[in-house]
């Protein structure tokens, strides 16, 4: 199973804000939760107008690159290079930006107007659980700088890992 991201407001995470990923679960997930990707496939896809939300994303999870663009278009503007080394594809209309393993998406950026499982960029955890249910906040520092602490909240929805990182999850916007 290929190894899928999204982050929202990645860009206000590194500056120490809040922050989203979406990682797809190595894990096998059974009964409704799990996604058959082959089925998802034969669907019409159909994409907001705006910006985003997850069933805009689980929509993109299962094109390629070429098809991405088909449904979205070229009108991208290639953004800063991701974490491996990728260039990102911003699509500003749907406030969104992609960054692609080979032509399989890995990871996508979410700004502050998409919402994931109406829960948006700026919340405070307590905020997020209201929505996505009660988790345990975890904590973590970089190697290269282990003086700064990030906490952490993760979900497992619709076969997918969804994290939000922030360095003060009691507060609003960061």
């Amino acid at each position: 199973m290929r190894k899928v991201i999204i982050s929202v407001g990645l860009t206000l995470f590194l500056l120490g804000l809040f922050g989203c990923k979406m990682k797809e679960s190595k894990k096998e997930v059974t009964g409704n939760q799990s996604i058959n990707k082959d089925a998802l496939k034969n669907e019409p896809i159909s994409f907001s107008d705006g910006a985003f939300n997850e069933e805009d994303i689980i929509h993109l999870f299962k094109l390629s690159q070429i098809e991405v663009e088909k449904y979205l278009g070229t009108d991208y503007i290639e953004d800063w290079v991701g974490v491996d080394g990728n260039i990102m594809y911003r699509y500003e209309k749907n406030d969104i930006s992609i960054e692609y393993n080979g032509d399989s998406i890995w990871y996508i950026n979410c700004g502050p107007n998409v919402s994931i499982y109406k829960v948006k960029e700026g919340m405070k955890f307590e905020e997020v659980k209201e929505y996505l249910g009660d988790e345990e906040v975890r904590s973590w520092s970089r190697e290269e700088d282990p003086d700064t602490i990030f906490y952490e909240l993760v979900y497992m929805i619709e076969n997918m890992k969804i994290e939000f990182t922030s360095l003060y999850p009691d507060i609003p916007n960061a």
